[in-house]
């Protein structure tokens, strides 16, 4: 995969470095077009005569543009085969909007042309993709774009759309203007039989250019507002990178941390000493992201069938992500495994015990009707919470079991003092989390977050006043609980 990579990389520098030169020849071509008035053979002028150019040279220009406006199609194939990044649809809308301007309106009228709105139309494109290409093939030889570059197209776009676009429109509406012109003189749009086919035919070139006025509203305030947001991503000021201090996912190789990568090979190392086949059905799908829930399931069902698989299957698992996972310090990169052997004192142990009193009842929180009109939170219980577990389970809602489980819990009395009970939380105080229900019962629960003051200030605000304990990791020794700003 590395040479095709490679090969693929040298192809795209190749078109890339191809069209920059091709447009920057169009480019050039149009700006030695230019002329400082009105005066003289072969001129037209646009924004009342101060923007002039000797259309002399429309012919060569347009020729160019043929070739490298025709030769972006390949773009589309490009992100078929996954060769680029993109969504397929904006790359086609943005290149048949284009190819429609050069062969269905210009090539077909050739009057257009010799306009003004021709020659800025192309001053538009030809700067914005001299800038464009170059900034590709730069990106796959260098790494990154030089600032320079990254500036112009972030910035230079900010008066070159709205030009290009009102070049376009002006040239679409020659178009229908200089058709029914022909109409009007009767050129070819008579009923002999012989010129039925045309007749049609110009009806339908009158709908195909309607359809591409259609285009621009729809299209380009969403395209030119993407790229102001944009510019701000890519010319503001940038975030520091992450420390790579600590526990890393590992890189792939690309030097990329994918935690989706990872995620899929510990799933299937997990169920490699149980079920062989399972595993290489883990790791034969192609889009775990949007396919791993059938995985998940399996995983569960392989570990519910005894308790000597259901050991393994987590064995093989753990092991793999502490063989998996990386741990740097100062510089020195191991595995998870080898630094905790390695690495000790690195974080003391601070507890918070609330001082609340045990749940008796257990209650489900339970809004009635959804934004924007949310009702009051209801907290259902006893009869309140069975008859409405029972309109759930006959609306469909939840299963039967689950609404049996539920019942179970509410009427089984010495399941809801969990004082002698201990939880681990990641990310302890996550909105779907069960933090807040396991203190209301005076559970034991070991946190983890990340370290956020105000995620730790809302943590100890809710150990503090429940029935519960929290435990979890602080750096510095001598920390109080007692003391919320030290915590």
């Amino acid at each position: 995969f590395t040479m095709v990579s490679r090969l693929i990389n040298a192809y795209l520098v190749f078109y890339n470095l191809v069209l920059a030169f091709g447009w920057a020849s169009l480019l050039f071509l149009v700006v030695t077009s230019l002329r400082w008035g009105s005066e003289g053979k072969n001129v037209a002028c646009t924004f009342k005569g101060t923007v002039c150019f000797d259309t002399s040279s429309s012919g060569r220009i347009f020729d160019h543009l043929k070739i490298f406006q025709t030769a972006a199609l390949l773009e589309i194939l490009h992100v078929l085969l996954k060769f680029v990044g993109g969504q397929i649809f904006t790359t086609f809308s943005q290149v048949f909007s284009r190819i429609a301007l050069t062969w269905f309106i210009c090539n077909v009228d050739s009057r257009i042309l010799g306009t003004a709105p021709f020659y800025t139309m192309c001053f538009a494109w030809g700067l914005t993709e001299v800038i464009r290409y170059n900034a590709y093939w730069m990106k796959i030889v260098l790494g990154e774009v030089p600032y320079f570059l990254k500036w112009c197209r972030y910035t230079f776009f900010i008066v070159l759309y709205p030009l290009g676009v009102y070049s376009e429109l002006v040239n679409n509406y020659h178009a229908v203007q200089h058709l029914d012109e022909l109409k009007s003189e009767g050129k070819f749009l008579d009923e002999n039989e012989e010129n039925t086919y045309v007749t049609r035919l110009s009806e339908q070139y009158h709908y195909i250019i309607y359809f591409l006025f259609l285009l621009y509203p729809a299209v380009f305030p969403q395209l030119y507002l993407y790229m102001f947001s944009q510019r701000g991503k890519q010319l503001g000021k940038k975030r520091a990178p992450p420390s790579e201090e600590g526990i890393q996912f590992p890189k792939d190789t690309k030097g990329k941390r994918s935690t989706s990568m990872f995620n899929q090979k510990a799933f299937a190392a997990s169920l490699a000493p149980v079920n062989v086949d399972a595993a290489l059905e883990v790791m034969s799908e192609k889009k775990w992201r949007f396919g791993y829930a059938k995985h998940v399931i399996n995983n569960v069902r392989l570990s519910c069938q005894n308790t000597e698989s259901c050991v393994k299957i987590a064995e093989a698992g753990l092991n793999h992500l502490h063989t998996s996972f990386e741990f740097n310090r100062d510089g020195v990169t191991t595995s998870l495994r080898v630094a905790m052997a390695t690495y000790t004192g690195s974080f003391n142990t601070l507890e918070i015990k609330g001082t609340g009193s045990i749940r008796t009842e257990y209650e489900v929180p339970y809004v009635a009707t959804d934004y924007p009109k949310e009702s009051p939170e209801l907290k259902l219980k006893g009869d309140e919470l069975a008859e409405q577990l029972a309109k759930w389970v006959k609306k469909g809602s939840i299963e039967p079991s689950s609404a049996e489980a539920i019942k179970m819990v509410s009427e089984t009395k010495g399941w809801l003092d969990l004082s002698d009970k201990y939880f681990v939380l990641f990310g302890a105080t996550s909105a779907m989390g069960p933090l807040d229900v396991l203190l209301a019962h005076g559970a034991n629960v070991i946190c983890v977050d990340l370290d956020r003051p105000f995620i730790w200030k809302k943590l100890v605000e809710k150990a503090k006043a429940s029935a519960g304990r929290i435990i979890f990791p602080v750096r510095n020794d001598g920390v109080s609980a007692d003391n919320d700003e030290e915590v």
